[in-house]
């Protein structure tokens, strides 16, 4: 009696059919876990976007003038902070 073979998608060696079944549905899991996060963090970005743009325009179609806080780029803000900051003294 002979067992069937394929090789392992992981390390090339030759395993038991049912081994590489098993190795096989595990690695298709994985990637569709990937792919959920991967889906998840765009949408999460892209709402980000559309909100900023709504609010971009609902303050122009307004007249406002300056931009408020969530538009500010964060590096920005992070090297306000930084400037904010007492200077570390030497010894």
């Amino acid at each position: 009696m002979q067992v069937e073979t394929s090789k392992c998608p992981w390390c090339g060696n030759t395993i038991p059919q049912a081994k590489f079944v098993e190795i096989e549905g595990r690695i298709r899991t994985e990637e569709k876990r990937k792919l959920a996060q991967a889906e998840a963090s765009f949408k999460k970005q892209y709402e980000e976007q559309a909100r900023l743009q709504i609010e971009r325009e609902t303050m122009l179609s307004n007249g406002q003038k300056h931009k408020p806080q969530s538009f500010r780029p964060k590096e920005i803000t992070h090297s306000k902070k930084r400037r904010l900051r007492r200077p570390r003294k030497l010894l």
